[in-house]
């Protein structure tokens, strides 16, 4: 991207956008039904991570 002038308001103003245009999710109403059984499905054992939440973190330990 070329630099501009712009002020501090419109540089965060252009940055506010780039982000929303990553968060935001365009679906069919099927796919969208789908992806929402999804997240309404209960998690999936995961021995690893599990693991990995149950390890002190390093800065936990003496």
């Amino acid at each position: 991207m070329a630099s501009t002038q712009k002020t501090a308001t419109g540089h965060s103003l252009d940055e506010e956008c780039d982000l929303i245009d990553r968060l935001i999710i365009e679906l069919e109403p099927q796919a969208f039904a789908q992806f929402l059984a999804r997240l309404d499905m209960p998690p999936q054992s995961n021995d690893r991570l599990r693991r990995t939440m149950q390890t002190p973190a390093p800065w936990d330990k003496v």
